[in-house]
C-alpha cells in the first residue's frame, strides 16, 4: 500500500506469455480515479512480457520502493530493487524507475521474497539463500551501511518465516513452524537489537 495516497499495489499474472512461453507476473497500481468516478489499475512501468515483477512496498515517505524481479541481470532466482518513485501531479501517474539491484549482500542464488521497508532505511525480507536458521528467514538489511542482520531467533525457526510486516512497533510475520502446508500469524515486539545494523 502507498503510504501517500493509499492506493495499493497487486501482484497477478501477466496477460500475454513471454518469448519462452512462460506466464510471468506484473504490478498494478489500483486506486479511485475521481475523473470516471471508478477503480483503475495503472502500469507502473517496471512490468516486461520477458520476466516477472512482484510485491511492490514503498518508503514511509513514498520516495522510494522495492519490488522483486527475474529480469536479466540478477543473481538468482529472484531479486530485490530499489527504484525511485516518479509522481506526476497533473495527471496523477506514478511510475517506478531507475531500478537497481540491491547486490550480492541481499540477492542470493535462491529466492528473496517479500521486501518491506521498517523505516526509510532499513528494509526487511525472506530468503532461503542466507545461512540461518532453516527453511526460509527473515533478514533486516541497512541501506545506508549495507549491513545484513538475520532477525534472530525471536522471529526464525528451522521452518519458513515469511510475510514481514511493521505496524507501530510490532512486527507481524508468517510461519509453518510445527504445521505441514500452514502458516499461521505471529506477532513480536520490534527491538533496537533487531534493527541494530
Amino acid at each position: 500500500m502507498d503510504p501517500v495516497s493509499g492506493d495499493m499495489y497487486v501482484t497477478r499474472n501477466a496477460l500475454f506469455v513471454s518469448n519462452t512461453d512462460q506466464f510471468n507476473l506484473e504490478v498494478y497500481r489500483t486506486f479511485y480515479n475521481p475523473k470516471v468516478s471508478k477503480v483503475v489499475e495503472q502500469n507502473i512501468g517496471i512490468n516486461s512480457v520477458d520476466y516477472s515483477v512482484s510485491e511492490v512496498s514503498l518508503t514511509p515517505s513514498g520516495k522510494s520502493a522495492l519490488f522483486c524481479s527475474n529480469m536479466y541481470g540478477g543473481n538468482g532466482k529472484a531479486d530485490i530493487y530499489l527504484a525511485q518513485v516518479q509522481r506526476d501531479s497533473n495527471n496523477g501517474k506514478m511510475l517506478l524507475v531507475n531500478p537497481v539491484n540491491l547486490g550480492v549482500k541481499v540477492n542470493t542464488l535462491l529466492s528473496e521474497s517479500n521486501p518491506v521497508f521498517i523505516t526509510e532505511q532499513i528494509i526487511c525480507f525472506a530468503s532461503n539463500g542466507h545461512i540461518g536458521f532453516g527453511g526460509k528467514d527473515i533478514y533486516f538489511y541497512n541501506l545506508l551501511n549495507t549491513e545484513l542482520r538475520n532477525a534472530g531467533p525471536a522471529i526464525n525457526t528451522q521452518f519458513d518465516e515469511v510475510a514481514p510486516a511493521k505496524r507501530g512497533d510490532h512486527f507481524y510475520f508468517t510461519s509453518n513452524r510445527g504445521l505441514v502446508e500452514k502458516n499461521r500469524f505471529y506477532e513480536v515486539d520490534l527491538t533496537d537489537s533487531m534493527l541494530d545494523a
